[in-house]
């Protein structure tokens, strides 16, 4: 089946030098793998192996892309691991249309091992995934199978019934390869037809091969030669049905346009072999039947229906032709082949699903009607539902965000309050510390306030050299005012608003070690130095935004010192608990409340 052919462009010319590394990138592509499918199958595994050392593509995609190399020649057992290894893949166990392609993948490569055990597992598997994601198209490919398990296990009544539905499942989906699946499904369903001598029923297929074949692709990608593939197929299956109905010269000529299509494509040659047969070209049916055998054992296919039919076919020709002892080794095989089967062990299992799927088939019918209505119930109470939750979520947030308004208001007050103490605050130290130097003019401190020669030299806060060693409670009180000193300086000559400015620079302000700055930091119960000159710069920036409420927030965080619009907005959030936007929002509004009660005031 070929089923997963992907995005396949036309092949391009190309050859791949033993030097892997002179392989470009763009050759390895799931494209290009896929061009060299039929042409070249030993390039396409050439371009998997770099792709697998450039770890190109996830491990679970270039295994499936080595098994659908390997099923579509013919390789069904070499196949059959990369398939099992890709399912092995979360990614593909957890996700339900991925997990869907490869069990269609297993069930086919099932199928062509004759592995009914497993194929019927998988096809169950597959069956239930589908119906619980509504797939239409993956429970064709179930019903399908189901079919021909169902036929091969000689309840062909049944087995025709399940394929006939799977493929009006498929003729109504819009899986994207539809048509695909349609050619599959409509050549297997001639050769069984072919088989039971149901030539109307056959003639009737051919015709809706026929439409699926030349019609082109639908949606699918086109794949280079696939479609001289299809018309060989088509042709092969017409001199059949024509010969059959009494139709030879239709037959001839389809047998002629047979031969002049895909004349390099030889693996699909067996479907012929009945017409061959039937007009006497003996000789030519024994050469494509053995070619038939070869591949089926290249392939690891030794124990399965094909191999079944191509020994009987090898067996019947064989004494067409007179040659009976190599007849009697045919049938010899093709006794050992039958038993090796064991159709008789499988025949419960498959018929016993597809009996369970005709039960279930009318009560989901029946369920589907039901659930239909009960569905338009549910859709419309379910819209009244969303209406009102959509209404009590917008009555709610509006609540929500008058609170947060409110807040965000007072927060606003609450802060330029603080900032209106802390100037007030800092008024009053100023006043209180030139009352106190001039009471203490003629006293000489080991730690002045003041230092002669001006502010560029800096404040001197060394320690004596006398061999006195200062109290705890001295130190502390040096420290204090060497930090009420040092706040006045920064703050005065507001060296904050300096995006450089740094722990290095009030270490050279004050002449003090690191540490001895830490210890005065934590002395006023700031955290380190970083704190402190981030806490001047958002007072600076509330002083701008309370100045000049029109400036955007860039122009203000620039002026405090803080370029960086994020960094100003993520600090400002930290130490006020609002976003300067909000803050500025909330001192608008908290204004024109204050001016709306003053003009109501004024106009009483």
């Amino acid at each position: 089946m070929l089923f997963f052919l992907f995005l396949i462009g036309r092949l391009l010319p190309m050859s791949f030098p033993e030097d892997a590394g002179r392989v470009p990138d763009s050759l390895l592509t799931e494209d290009h793998v896929y061009e060299l499918m039929f042409k070249d199958l030993d390039s396409a595994r050439f371009l998997l192996e770099e792709m697998r050392k450039r770890e190109l593509f996830p491990a679970y995609e270039l295994d499936m892309y080595e098994g659908d190399l390997l099923y579509n020649n013919g390789r069904c057992s070499e196949a059959l691991p990369y398939y099992q290894a890709t399912m092995e893949a979360d990614c593909v166990r957890l996700v339900p249309s991925r997990y869907m392609d490869i069990l269609h993948r297993l069930v086919s490569c099932y199928d062509c091992l004759s592995d009914e055990k497993e194929a019927l597992e998988h096809v169950e598997l597959l069956l239930s995934e589908a119906r619980k994601c509504g797939d239409k198209a993956m429970e064709s490919v179930a019903l399908f199978n189901l079919g021909k398990m169902a036929y091969y296990e000689e309840d062909k009544k049944k087995g025709y019934g399940l394929m006939l539905d799977a493929v009006r499942i498929m003729e109504e989906s819009r899986y994207l390869y539809k048509y695909d699946n349609l050619r599959y499904n409509y050549n297997t369903l001639l050769v069984l037809q072919q088989k039971d001598g149901l030539w109307d029923e056959a003639l009737e297929t051919l015709g809706r091969l026929e439409k699926v074949v030349t019609a082109g692709m639908g949606g699918e990608p086109d794949i280079d030669g696939l479609a001289e593939k299809e018309l060989k197929t088509l042709y092969a299956q017409e001199a059949i049905v024509y010969w059959n109905k009494g139709m030879p010269e239709e037959a001839r000529r389809s047998y002629e346009k047979w031969k002049n299509t895909a004349v390099d494509y030889t693996r699909d040659d067996y479907l012929i072999a009945p017409y061959l047969y039937k007009t006497g070209q003996y000789e030519e049916n024994l050469r494509i039947y053995k070619e038939r055998e070869a591949a089926l054992r290249a392939g690891g296919d030794t124990v399965s229906y094909h191999m079944r039919g191509v020994k009987r076919a090898l067996a019947v020709t064989s004494m067409a032709t007179g040659d009976f002892y190599e007849a009697a080794l045919y049938f010899e095989q093709l006794a050992i082949l039958n038993d090796s089967l064991k159709v008789q062990e499988q025949r419960h299992s498959a018929l016993e699903l597809a009996t369970l799927y005709e039960t279930h088939k009318y009560e989901l019918e029946a369920e589907a009607a039901e659930n239909k209505a009960r569905l338009h119930a549910y859709a419309f109470y379910m819209a009244l539902a969303t209406l009102f939750l959509l209404l009590v979520f917008l009555f709610v947030q509006s609540g929500y965000m008058r609170k947060i308004s409110r807040k965000n208001r007072k927060l606003s007050v609450f802060i330029q309050e603080l900032q209106e103490y802390k100037e007030e605050l800092a008024r009053v130290q100023e006043r209180l510390e030139r009352e106190h130097q001039e009471k203490e003019s003629g006293n000489s401190l080991a730690c002045p306030s003041g230092v002669p020669g001006g502010e560029d030299e800096g404040l001197d806060c060394r320690q004596g050299t006398g061999s006195a060693k200062p109290q705890d409670g001295e130190e502390g009180l040096r420290d204090t005012r060497l930090f009420e000193e040092m706040d006045r300086r920064v703050e005065g000559q507001k060296l904050y608003l300096n995006p450089d400015f740094s722990r290095a620079d009030l270490m050279k302000l004050i002449h003090v070690d690191k540490n001895r700055l830490a210890k005065m930091m934590r002395q006023q119960s700031i955290p380190n130095v970083v704190a402190y000159i981030n806490e001047k710069r958002l007072e600076h920036a509330v002083r701008l935004m309370r100045q000049y409420p029109a400036w955007k927030l860039s122009v203000i965080a620039e002026g405090c010192g803080i370029p960086n619009v994020s960094t100003f907005n993520r600090l400002f959030k930290q130490a006020y608990g609002m976003t300067p936007s909000e803050f500025k929002k909330s001192m608008m509004e908290e204004r024109s409340v204050k001016d709306g009660k003053e003009t109501g005031l004024t106009s009483r």
